[in-house]
């Protein structure tokens, strides 16, 4: 008989990890307390924008070993219970732990012995230990190690891919006790047939996300201040990051990330913060983490300047921009904490002409998040007669345009700005653009 597994939190990484889950055999039971989330679940549908998504859930769906609810009596049925509900940024730029907290007191009474917890949300060192474990053992009665099974184990999936790495890559795991590290390890390994990563601790575990996203930071900051410099320079930031990557350093190479208009998502965003404000409660020196972050932030404003330099030296004060893209991440429809709303912003704060479009965000939550005000149009009526063209995101529908084809509706001059660094510099330049990357 297969696993039963009940996931605590049905949204992004809950909904990933239930089709995958279903995909290799396992009784999957999504729990949410959105009614619309279990609704459209139940329907096999699905308002997520991730590739191969909807296509599972609707087949697991139909075939009957994947359905969800509201009610968490369901958990004890299950053999397992993973947790993946948010943790978002409070207004103290510290982790607001009140929906797992919740979760906790909701699970709590319906856990029983041999029950295995897995939390997978993002939480900062401690989390585990010092909030979600006495939640559970208060409203359970019962002793983790002892009487279940308790783990961290931390998610690592990036948006646009995230089937495809939760199916493949590493699972890190830790646990508090050496029962409970051997139970979670053992079914990743069973179920996923990965290699598990096991770390001595809960804290450890939860120290490895924070430290990912965090070196992530970091090196986008890097990459974005060379950049910065090479532009000052005159000379392709491209040429210069593949060829300082084949210095072999380490383990590995040096490894310089791709510099962009900005960062943004829920994860790198918020973890460097959360990062910074641990280092400045152990009476450590968070300067070196809020400069990267600093610059980070800086670059929607940097990419004003580049495009306020190129008007001004053609002569075009009043040329109509065109910002392609809005999800702070390509091949998404996700726009948390997107660099592209500052941006936007500041054109304007600076009484720019300007229109934006995204064909994979929906006209309402572009309402909602940048203002009633601001003119979203379709890909074809932004780029006409536009004098620049900044393409924030790298959608595959962008990289798949016909640059000639395109060159002919805008404006002349114009100026095709790669925020993401996802055209060729030498086929825009033949299309007739003048190519300025971020």
């Amino acid at each position: 008989m297969s696993d039963t597994i009940a996931i605590v939190g049905f949204g992004y990484v809950g909904a990933v990890i239930g089709v995958c889950l279903a995909e290799r055999g396992c009784r999957v039971i999504g729990v949410d307390i959105n009614p619309r989330t279990v609704a459209l679940t139940n329907q096999g549908r699905t308002e997520i924008f991730e590739p191969g998504l909807p296509e599972l859930l609707s087949r697991h769906v139909e075939a009957g070993n994947l359905d969800a609810t509201t009610d968490f009596a369901v958990v004890e049925k299950a053999e397992y219970i993973i947790v993946t509900v948010g943790t978002p940024l409070g207004s103290d730029l510290k982790p607001d732990l009140q929906p797992l907290r919740r979760a906790a007191q909701l699970i709590g009474p319906h856990l029983r012995r041999g029950h295995t917890v897995i939390l997978k949300s993002t939480v900062v060192p401690r989390v585990t230990s010092d909030h979600f474990t006495p939640i559970l053992v208060t409203s359970s009665g019962l002793t983790p190690g002892k009487d279940f099974h308790l783990a961290f184990s931390p998610e690592r999936i990036a948006e646009g891919l995230a089937i495809r790495e939760f199916l493949s890559l590493p699972i890190v795991v830790g646990a508090d006790d050496a029962a409970s590290l051997e139970r979670v390890c053992a079914l990743w390994h069973k179920v996923l047939q990965v290699q598990t990563i096991s770390i001595s601790s809960t804290v450890g575990a939860e120290m490895v996300k924070l430290t990912d996203n965090l070196w992530i930071d970091v090196n986008i900051a890097l990459a974005n201040q060379v950049a910065k410099l090479c532009d000052a320079c005159g000379v392709d930031f491209d040429e210069i990051q593949r060829a300082a990557n084949t210095l072999p350093k380490g383990h590995g190479n040096v490894n310089v990330l791709q510099s962009s208009v900005g960062v943004g998502g829920s994860c790198l965003t918020k973890d460097s913060l959360f990062f910074a404000s641990l280092l400045d409660e152990n009476g450590l020196d968070s300067k070196f983490i809020r400069v990267a972050r600093n610059v980070n932030d800086s670059m929607p404003l940097y990419t004003i300047d580049v495009m306020e330099r190129w008007l001004s030296k053609r002569l075009v004060a009043r040329g109509k921009i065109a910002v392609l893209g809005l999800a702070f991440k390509n091949d998404t429809n996700d726009m948390r904490f997107t660099p592209v709303l500052p941006l936007v912003q500041q054109l304007t704060s600076r009484n720019h002409v300007f229109v934006v479009a995204d064909p994979y965000v929906a006209a309402d939550r572009v309402r909602v998040m940048f203002g009633k005000n601001v003119n979203f149009v379709s890909t074809e009526e932004a780029v006409s007669d536009a004098s620049i063209l900044c393409f924030s995101c790298g959608h595959k529908a962008y990289r798949d345009l016909n640059l000639s084809s395109l060159r002919k509706q805008t404006a002349s001059p114009c100026l095709f700005v790669d925020g993401r660094h996802s055209f060729s510099h030498r086929a825009v330049m033949d299309a007739g653009f003048e190519y300025q990357s971020i």
